[in-house]
């Protein structure tokens, strides 16, 4: 899916990304660089629907985001994969729990695609089989609050990628990860370039070590408005 910002304006208290027009191609990951306070949860806002621009339109292939009506914007966001700077876990509900609200708005299927995978497979198997990869399958059945923050994000992480999302939208990427954990989502983000999704990750010292894994990186900085 192509993601286009035609005339973009984006205004607050601190944020103010004037007339921003860039497409982003279907199976490019961009690496959207800038320093905090810049800007970046304002323009993921508008990205996923959360705050409308001040003017100009963001188009979704074809689809005007704010224009075309809430349900063409809830299709979008079904296809959407959205890592927050903070996890946003459920406190009551289980680990295992919080993974499955990920496929709710699909409660008429019974199997799924899996990143990397040909054959499609069951809901409760995608997760067990993600939380014995970032070994947290003993601990399905905890709360997020009897595990430690690093294990709270890796769930987090993984829950935008359950559902194989034709858009990967990502804030302060990599942050706080070891290098085993980079790895292993970079190559989750690698199998879903090569399934032709849209992958913008956010942040400001994010370096991967395989260079063929950015297509492009762009300085916020040069988007805010500097009148």
């Amino acid at each position: 899916m192509n993601l286009d910002l035609n005339n973009l304006t984006i205004k607050n208290e601190k944020t103010h990304f004037h007339n921003i027009s860039f497409s982003f191609k279907t199976g490019h990951l961009y690496f959207c660089k800038g320093i905090h306070g810049i800007g970046k949860t304002s323009l993921i806002n508008c990205l996923i629907g959360l705050e409308a621009p001040l003017a100009g339109d963001i188009y979704y292939d074809s689809i005007n985001f704010y224009k075309d009506g809430r349900e063409s914007r809830y299709m979008i966001r079904q296809n959407m994969g959205i890592i927050f700077d903070k996890p946003g876990l459920l406190s009551n509900l289980s680990i295992f729990e919080n993974l499955k609200l990920r496929f709710s708005a699909l409660k008429k299927r019974k199997v799924f695609h899996v990143l990397g995978k040909e054959k499609e497979m069951e809901m409760e198997e995608i997760i067990i089989s993600e939380l014995k990869n970032i070994n947290l399958a003993d601990k399905k059945d905890l709360r997020p609050h009897l595990l430690s923050h690093g294990q709270v994000r890796k769930v987090a992480i993984s829950r935008a990628f359950l559902s194989s999302p034709k858009i990967l939208i990502w804030d302060d990427s990599f942050e706080g990860l070891s290098q085993r954990d980079q790895i292993f989502y970079e190559k989750k983000i690698f199998e879903l370039k090569k399934e032709k999704g849209l992958i913008l990750c956010f942040g400001n010292s994010w370096i991967s070590k395989n260079e063929t894994l950015v297509d492009e990186i762009i300085d916020l900085n040069n988007w805010r408005f500097q009148g």
